[in-house]
């Protein structure tokens, strides 16, 4: 059907019919956003006390068998439960080529200076005595195995239960080892092992005259011992020799040191 435009004298197209377009289906309701449960604030963690010697030594063993032990294995050298029960210092240890030192007014200082673990004595307020095994010296704390625990100890703390009691091993010469009770005889004749060690740690100074072999190794003792800090005789005793060894770079067993 064409519409006359008056205006223009010609017809036009008449409008197309309107089309009923469907309205879009009502969206249904938004959820409401869910509220997030309150979470419960959590418990800080208990901060852990720190480890009281004083109060340890009146329940720890007083088991040195099992120190003697311990420390035995330290050397690579098992000992049997009989063999620490009595002294394994006599019998049991110079089998297998160790000896023992003993010292009761050791410093700190010493203990240091030989650098291998060794046994100390620790007096409760009881005024008994607990052995603990030395494993670690630092600058300001020293480590111990107590009761089959590693506790880490500053050294005031240390110091108020040692009074320095302190046990150690050392090792015979090859060629002097393997006879119990014979540690002095044997260091006596290691002379020329006492020799190579000490050349190994200064030069020799050339021999006055007359002077003997003898009295040439005892006068360069006697400058080892001073130049260590030992009370000098020119005698080879046990802590001469383990100072030796140690100058020397002989490989045993030495304490931890944690930079």
């Amino acid at each position: 059907m064409c519409i006359r435009d008056r205006s223009l004298g010609r017809a036009r197209p008449a409008a197309a019919p309107a089309v009923a377009v469907p309205a879009a289906p009502a969206m249904p309701p938004a959820a409401p956003a869910a509220v997030a449960a309150p979470v419960a604030p959590v418990a800080p963690l208990a901060a852990e006390a720190p480890f009281d010697l004083g109060r340890a030594l009146a329940t720890l063993p007083r088991d040195e068998a099992e120190a003697w032990r311990a420390l035995a294995r330290s050397w690579g050298v098992a000992l049997e439960a009989g063999d620490a029960a009595a002294d394994p210092c006599v019998q049991a240890l110079p089998r297998q080529g160790l000896q023992c030192f003993r010292g009761s007014r050791t410093s700190l200082g010493l203990v240091r200076q030989l650098d291998r673990p060794g046994i100390l004595a620790l007096y409760g307020e009881d005024g008994r005595p607990v052995p603990a095994l030395l494993t670690g010296l630092e600058a300001q704390h020293a480590t111990l195995a107590l009761g089959g625990q590693t506790r880490r100890i500053a050294l005031p703390e240390l110091a108020r239960w040692w009074r320095g009691d302190f046990a150690t091993l050392w090792r015979l010469p090859p060629a002097h080892a393997g006879t119990a009770g014979s540690a002095d005889a044997a260091l006596r004749q290691a002379g020329d092992w006492f020799d190579t060690q000490l050349a190994r740690v200064e030069p020799a100074l050339p021999a006055e005259a007359g002077e003997t072999p003898a009295a040439q190794r005892k006068a360069r003792l006697y400058r080892f011992q001073l130049a260590q800090g030992l009370t000098p005789d020119g005698r080879s005793g046990p802590l001469t020799f383990m100072l030796l060894n140690r100058a020397a770079g002989v490989d045993e067993p030495r304490l931890q040191h944690t930079p």
